[in-house]
Order: structure tokens, then sequence, then C-alpha cells
């Protein structure tokens, strides 16, 4: 009984580090301001968060163009905000969709 657990739970772990996938990670650098200081980043250089945000009852957008914070943020962090905006109604089917191709957005905003 006892060799026939420890066989499962070999097989069980190696089934587990077989299906780990690629430890492949894409390798990206960017140059910083010091701690505690803006903008954060550095000017000339640039870096874009993406964020997947459902759009909210009276919100047309959230791009610097129609959105005071967003510009706000931008200015003061250096960061650049690339917003994948949905209709509310299909945040969850957009959400689930997102979920399943692999390709996620830096951020996700959802119920804030």
């Amino acid at each position: 009984m006892k060799s026939k657990l420890l066989i499962t739970a070999l097989l069980v772990s190696i089934a587990l580090v077989g299906c780990g996938g690629d430890n492949e990670t894409e390798q990206v650098t960017v140059t910083l301001t010091e701690t505690g200081n803006f903008p954060i980043v550095p000017e000339g250089e640039e870096l874009v968060i993406e964020v997947f945000a459902p759009l909210r009852s009276g919100v047309t957008s959230y791009s610097r163009e129609n959105n005071s914070f967003t510009r706000k943020f931008e200015d003061y962090t250096g960061l650049t905000l690339d917003w994948q905006e949905v209709p509310s109604a299909d945040r969850v089917q957009k959400l689930n969709a997102l979920m399943q191709s692999g390709t996620y957005p830096d951020l996700i905003l959802d119920h804030w």
C-alpha cells in the first residue's frame, strides 16, 4: 500500500513538471529614476502599461484625451496607459476571452 502511494505521488509529480510549459520569459529593461522621485520614467524613455477596463456608466473613454485622471497620472509618472476599453455589459465575456488567449494586459480593472 505504501509503495502504491509513493509511486502515485511520483507519477503526479512527474506529470506536473511535464505540464509546466516553457520557462522562457521576455526580458524587458527599463531605466527608472531613483526611488521616491517623479517622474518614474525619465524623460525620453517610454514605459507603456496595458490596462483592461470596462467602461462604467457615463464614461465614454479613459484615454488621455478624454480623462483628466489619465492625463495627470501620465504627466506625473511618465508612464503611458494603453487602455483596452470594453462596454460594461460585455466585460465578463471579454475578460474570459482574454484569459483564454494567454496574452494578458499588465493591469485588469473590474468592479472598481
